[in-house]
């Protein structure tokens, strides 16, 4: 076809001439047909409800097609033809036997159109498929059709959407009783007892005792249950009347009504209601303790139903409650040392909090303290004693010393004269 041609309905005909020998004569045959120029392309930008979908899932075909100077197309007939990737090379055939229309939906400006995708429970739109197993795989859609005014879209696969089909089977709305599965898609299910396992779960109401191993989901409705999760990850857990159990498993929020949870080696974000708080007023962190102490304490919080207050893991005295409250802690019954004290409160939806302080217990010190100051004292009393008894002493001495002064002066004197009367007697 010329580059130049104009847009338009064209009729083509072909004449041939055949001379036969065997006949002796010319035969003469002609045959036509009518094809259609286009001034160009309309072009569909495809997109899917989701890139990422479940077996069985309704996926809706959204198309915005448009002419090449990229105003809207709102008039035509359009279709999507969705196929495994790996058929591929079949789609000219399985675009004869399986199209879904699309309509032009002028509130949104697109070309839409549903679909849904095969399972091992039904094939869905996909009825070409038959016994093929090619449910979880890659899948394309092209859309293909004409504008109105004789646009037509491109046949080439390169303009193709992709979408992916997950190996979980979807069910919406279903009610299941008692059921063990694997890799399930549940949204806006209720699961009456069972166990689930490698599923992924939006938005389900469970009743019952239900168990979720290794499974995924974003909100979960717990209604007079006993709910086990193992290596799980839940986004948000409303429990009524029930019991939830976390081994290995990762909540982000449990909103516990009339319920109770027990937490083995998971993280909860946070907790509805908040777990109560602790706190120790006296005594305060290393503080060293002698004699008759009064432990005091407050607990915040609601439905506080046990508040144990321990001297290294022994328990002194149990309340009710929440409030402040005191305990009189005899420190002599206990040998001198280092101890923990602590106070744990639980509440009726089983979340515990805790605080403790460390403690030092001196009782033999302040007795040994004690003693030493009376000795000291005592030694203090003798040794001022001793001083006045060699001041004493001292002054004993010096008049001694003054006397046998005296008495030798007076000797030597009495000698002098003796010696001198000798002389005169002489």
């Amino acid at each position: 076809m010329p580059s130049n041609a104009t847009p338009g309905l064209y009729t083509i005909i072909l004449n041939a001439t055949y001379s036969s020998y065997t006949l002796n004569a010319t035969i003469t045959g002609s045959y036509f047909t009518q094809i259609y120029v286009a001034g160009g392309y309309s072009l569909p930008s495809v997109r899917v409800s989701s890139t990422y979908a479940f077996e069985g899932q309704v996926i809706t075909i959204y198309a915005n097609i448009t002419y090449p100077n990229g105003t809207e197309v709102k008039y035509g007939m359009y279709s999507a033809t969705v196929y495994p990737l790996s058929l591929s090379g079949l789609y000219p055939l399985i675009s004869q036997v399986f199209e879904t229309p699309l309509w032009y939906n002028p509130r949104l400006g697109l070309w839409v159109g549903n679909v849904t995708l095969p399972s091992q429970y039904s094939l869905g739109s996909l009825t070409y498929l038959g016994g093929n197993l090619y449910f979880s795989s890659p899948y394309g859609v092209l859309v293909t059709g004409t504008s109105a005014d004789g646009y037509p879209t491109p046949s080439s696969l390169s303009t193709q959407y992709t979408l992916y089909v997950i190996p979980y089977t979807m069910l919406n709305g279903a009610t299941l009783s008692g059921i063990k599965a694997y890799h399930m898609a549940l949204i806006n299910d209720t699961l009456i007892g069972g166990v689930y396992v490698d599923s992924i779960l939006i938005n389900d109401t469970l009743i019952g005792n239900v168990t979720l191993v290794n499974c995924n989901a974003s909100e979960l409705t717990v209604i007079n249950s006993h709910l086990l999760l193992v290596s799980s990850s839940i986004g948000r857990v409303r429990a009524i009347n029930s019991t939830v159990e976390l081994f290995s498993s990762r909540v982000g929020e449990l909103d516990l009504s009339s319920s109770t949870y027990v937490n083995e080696n998971s993280v909860i974000s946070s907790i509805y209601p908040k777990p109560p708080i602790v706190i120790i007023n006296s005594p305060v962190n290393g503080t060293s303790l002698t004699g008759l102490v009064t432990v005091n304490f407050t607990v915040i919080g609601n439905d506080v139903l046990n508040v144990s207050l321990y001297l290294n893991n022994h328990v002194l005295i149990a309340f009710t409650g929440n409030g402040t409250f005191t305990y009189t802690l005899n420190t002599t019954d206990y040998p001198d040392g280092t101890y923990e004290l602590s106070v744990v409160a639980v509440q009726s939806s089983g979340a515990v909090a805790s605080s403790s302080v460390e403690v030092n217990l001196a009782n033999e010190l302040l007795s040994l303290s004690g003693g030493l100051s009376r000795l000291t004292g005592e030694l203090a009393s003798n040794a001022t004693a001793m001083r006045k008894a060699l001041v004493e002493l001292n002054s004993n001495l010096t008049m001694i010393e003054i006397l046998l002064l005296v008495s030798l002066a007076l000797s030597a004197a009495a000698l002098a004269w003796f010696a001198a009367s000798r002389v005169k007697s002489t």
